[in-house]
């Protein structure tokens, strides 16, 4: 009898236990997201009520064989939000100006060049600690980066794909980003980037020293100088640069998500013949979303050229909520794997 009176008790101290581990659940992720949003507003230094700055360093990119290209970056910004940017390599040049809804562009080359989309990546450091609802964190073990010890956050995306950051857990800035495979067969992707050497301008903290990564090889170092106050610039600094082509520039975040996806047809002959491989294609996004310019950046060969071509001319774009203000088309390279493996 007695046992049988117990029960309901039971019962109310597992709903009082369940009920405590979901609200600590819960206090965790929040207490993670706090941490991508301080190392976010750490590093944001073009946030509203910021100084005018002027950024300038030197930048090696490596390719397959010798040494590296060695070039020149520039950046400079108002309080207003105007902004110009510059980037000299060897062969390649290119120039934009914008407003941080749009921006105009000349560059040396027609399609853009694939180890400055990686440049590009490293640079947009905030633009990596977005976190959307659904998404889950969890707390990792602790690394050293840089001579630091890291407190590693997983982060698990409800699209299914996970991704590690590594963060100062004194001062809060994102030292470390490691994508769920850190390597790619194309040598100029950077899957995995390093932070370090911070400078502080404003309040704000950032690095002097960014590194692109391809598994062990180390190829692309941009050292920057120190962060300095804008000086007077000429009346058409910031203007638009002749002959410049006009795109979409959204700095709170990614402008577009992918609205529709077709998936490549496998090639039957390719299948057989045990074919397989990335293709890489340089896209336009165009302001209704369907994409245009296909070009192929790393072939495959032809029929899965031809493949992933065919499908993504099919795929649609939309854009995201962060980014509603912004006009213009966007450049993108989009990896299309073909594999065999189940």
């Amino acid at each position: 009898m007695k046992h049988h009176l117990h029960r309901p008790v039971v019962f109310f101290l597992a709903f009082l236990l369940w009920q405590g581990l979901c609200a600590s659940a819960a206090d965790d992720q929040l207490s993670l997201r706090n941490i991508f949003e301080k190392a976010r507003n750490i590093s944001d230094i073009r946030a509203p009520g910021m100084p005018g700055f002027r950024l300038s360093g030197e930048l090696r990119i490596w390719g397959k064989k010798g040494g590296p290209s060695q070039g020149k970056y520039l950046y400079a910004w108002t309080p207003e939000g105007k902004w110009r940017e510059e980037i000299n390599l060897s062969g390649y040049k290119r120039v934009r100006s914008g407003d941080g809804k749009q921006f105009w562009q000349v560059r040396s080359s027609v399609t853009e060049n694939p180890s400055i989309f990686e440049l590009d990546q490293l640079l947009r450091i905030r633009h990596e600690l977005g976190i959307e609802e659904g998404d889950t964190l969890k707390r990792l073990h602790s690394e050293n980066v840089e001579g630091t010890e890291a407190d590693c956050i997983q982060y698990v995306s409800k699209r299914g794909f996970t991704e590690t950051f590594c963060f100062n857990p004194g001062s809060g800035e994102l030292l470390k980003y490691t994508p769920e495979k850190d390597s790619s067969e194309l040598p100029w992707r950077a899957p995995w980037q390093q932070y370090s050497q911070f400078q502080e301008w404003a309040g704000k903290r950032f690095p002097r020293t960014l590194r692109g990564f391809n598994g062990k090889h180390l190829v692309m170092e941009l050292q920057l100088g120190e962060i300095t106050p804008l000086p007077p610039p000429p009346q058409d600094y910031f203007d638009p640069p002749e002959s410049g082509t006009f795109w979409a520039d959204c700095p709170t975040g990614a402008e577009w998500k992918v609205k529709d996806i077709t998936q490549p047809a496998y090639p039957v002959s390719a299948r057989m013949n045990s074919k397989e491989g990335t293709v890489t294609l340089y896209a336009v996004i165009e302001e209704d979303g369907h994409v245009s310019g296909l070009h192929v950046l790393h072939s495959a060969g032809t029929e899965l050229d031809q493949a992933a071509t065919n499908a993504v001319s099919q795929w649609r774009y939309e854009r995201t909520e962060n980014c509603l203000d912004s006009k213009g088309r966007t450049e993108i390279a989009i990896d299309v794997t073909f594999s065999l493996q189940h």
